[in-house]
Parts: C-alpha cells; sequence; structure tokens
C-alpha cells in the first residue's frame, strides 16, 4: 500500500509540472512531500571518485612510478650536462693559464691560442645551449608518452572503480528505498535545505565503499 501510495505521488507531480495544472502552492507542497518520503537522493560523484581509498591508492601508485621515471630521466640528462659544463670548465682553466703565461712572457705565441680557446668556449657554450634545449624538448617528449601510458594504466587498473561506485549505490539505493538516485552534476539547480540535504547520500558511499576496499585490502595482504 505503501509503494502504491508513492507510485500515485510521484504520478500527481509529473502531471501538474508537465500539464501545468494546480496552483505553484499545491505543486510547492506536492515537491516537499515527495522530497520527504526519501524516494529520490543524489551523490556527488567527482568527491566520491577523489575519496575512495581504492582510486586513491591507485592514483598515489601511479605518481610515485611517474615521479621515479623522472628521477632518473633528469639524472641521466644532467650527468650529459656536467660532462659538456666540465669540458668548458676545463678550457676556462687552459685560458687562465695562457693569459698568465702571456703576461709572463713564457709563452710566445699565447695571443694567437688565447683567441682559439676563446672561441673553442664560446662554441662548446653554443653546444650547451642547444643541448639544454634539446634534452629539454626530448624531456617533454618523453614526458607526454609516459603520461599516456600512465593514462591507459589507470583505465586498465582502475577499470572496477566506477562500477564498484555504481554497484554500491544501487545497493543503498534499494536498501533504503530511494526511486532515483541522481548524479550530483546532472542537476541545473538545487535549493540548500535541510529536506533537500538530507537526500545526499554521498557519505554513506563512500562509507561502504572505503569499509569493504579496506577489508579486501587487509585480506589481501593477510594472504600474500
Amino acid at each position: 500500500m505503501m509503494k502504491k501510495n508513492k507510485r500515485l505521488l510521484f504520478l500527481a507531480i509529473l502531471l501538474c509540472l508537465g500539464l501545468g495544472l494546480g496552483t505553484q502552492m499545491a505543486k510547492a507542497d506536492i515537491i516537499e512531500d515527495i522530497l520527504k518520503a526519501k524516494i529520490i537522493g543524489y551523490i556527488d560523484f567527482e568527491r566520491i571518485l577523489s575519496e575512495y581509498e581504492k582510486n586513491k591508492d591507485l592514483l598515489s601508485r601511479l605518481e610515485t612510478e611517474l615521479n621515479s621515471w623522472l628521477e632518473r630521466q633528469q639524472e641521466e640528462y644532467q650527468q650529459i650536462l656536467q660532462e659538456k659544463e666540465e669540458e668548458i670548465g676545463e678550457l676556462i682553466e687552459y685560458l687562465e693559464e695562457l693569459e698568465e703565461g702571456k703576461e709572463s712572457g713564457i709563452f710566445a705565441e699565447a695571443e694567437e691560442k688565447i683567441k682559439e680557446t676563446q672561441a673553442e668556449i664560446e662554441r662548446k657554450k653554443g653546444e650547451l645551449e642547444s643541448l639544454v634545449q634539446q634534452l629539454n624538448e626530448e624531456l617533454q617528449g618523453q614526458l607526454n608518452e609516459e603520461l599516456q601510458k600512465q593514462n591507459e594504466e589507470y583505465k586498465r587498473l582502475g577499470s572496477d572503480i566506477v562500477p564498484d561506485v555504481i554497484a554500491m549505490v544501487e545497493v543503498i539505493a534499494v536498501e533504503d528505498g530511494y526511486r532515483f538516485v541522481f548524479d550530483k552534476r546532472d542537476l541545473i539547480y538545487v535549493q540548500d535545505s535541510k529536506i533537500v540535504r538530507s537526500l545526499d547520500v554521498t557519505e554513506k558511499v563512500l562509507l561502504r565503499l572505503n569499509e569493504e576496499y579496506k577489508k579486501s585490502k587487509e585480506e589481501g595482504e593477510a594472504s600474500d
């Protein structure tokens, strides 16, 4: 009998809103009755994904892998640059020796060697600048490829995350007697009121999801 009354109540509001029957006050009363009956609920899907521990663990793992890869690449490139910088440093030291020798008259042909060394230093500096730009471009390209791999890896490893959420919403909807559960993103406007807030089942879905994930995680660790 209770289910039949709720069905009639929902049909009544559709008729009033769709056909324009009844006064505004009557419509508001019907809507309030439906809200109080709690046959409609909603979730904040984005919040659930961001706070679902299973999703957080996966994202954390992928982030750690990406940071480790990035550190290795940077160390490799830094080694290459350091070798070039050392070459320039050696030339600068040689140039200083030549300049000292020129002043003391030790090197008879110091002037010519100084010019050659200065030219070599400038050439090496130009090579270093080009190398830095080249390595940055290579790193950016490799980073884009790595991010694409990570995105594919997330889709593969996290393929059950969204189904987990949907399944839990269905379980809670059945348990609590909701006929409809909407995603908050699909609602153009939601009035901030106590009744409306009571229809938000996000916290309940999150709590149950994280409890089940924690239990599953502990069982997996115990079996290892």
